[in-house]
């Protein structure tokens, strides 16, 4: 999958769950699989709500990294997935070098509310960000935290699968 093709993947995703509007999707993990020149999304909304999605990302990462699971995955696949995006939404703010805040983003003024959607791709990882009230902007080779890694993990675990 080439950088222009991600992008416009993420852009397209992106503008779907807009469309929707604001908190009303969860997270939502999606697997790119490529047939021929047709790209199909396959989507996994994570919404145990006694966990954070953050929590269910990173159990599904781990047990796709178990030993047994290279052996389902290509029972029910007939490939690995070309790429895995992941949409979610949060809140996000500005702060000095060091400094933490003390309580919950979306407690604290001049925070704002966000969407992300990540895309890991090869060795890719490429980031488009819609603050509300703006357009989505890419990002290149951001650092988006625990549920990235997750996501990175997944592609991952699932590529090491079909080798």
């Amino acid at each position: 999958m080439t950088d222009a093709e991600m992008e416009a993947l993420l852009r397209s995703v992106e503008i779907s769950h807009h469309e929707r509007g604001w908190d009303e999707l969860p997270a939502t993990l999606y697997s790119v699989i490529r047939d021929g020149d047709r790209v199909n999304l396959n989507g996994l909304e994570l919404i145990d709500p006694q966990r954070h999605p953050r929590e269910e990302i990173a159990s599904l990462a781990r047990s796709m990294e178990r030993p047994w699971a290279a052996a389902v995955m290509r029972k029910h696949f007939r490939a690995a997935s070309v790429a895995h995006l992941l949409v979610f939404e949060g809140w996000a703010r500005d702060f000095a070098p060091g400094e933490e805040p003390d309580r919950s983003l979306a407690d604290i003024p001049g925070s704002r509310k966000m969407r992300l959607v990540t895309g890991v791709y090869g060795e890719e990882q490429m980031t488009l960000m819609r603050i509300r009230g703006e357009e989505p902007q890419p990002l290149r080779d951001v650092h988006t935290g625990h549920m990235v890694e997750s996501l990175r993990r997944i592609h991952d675990a699932e590529r090491r699968a079909f080798e």
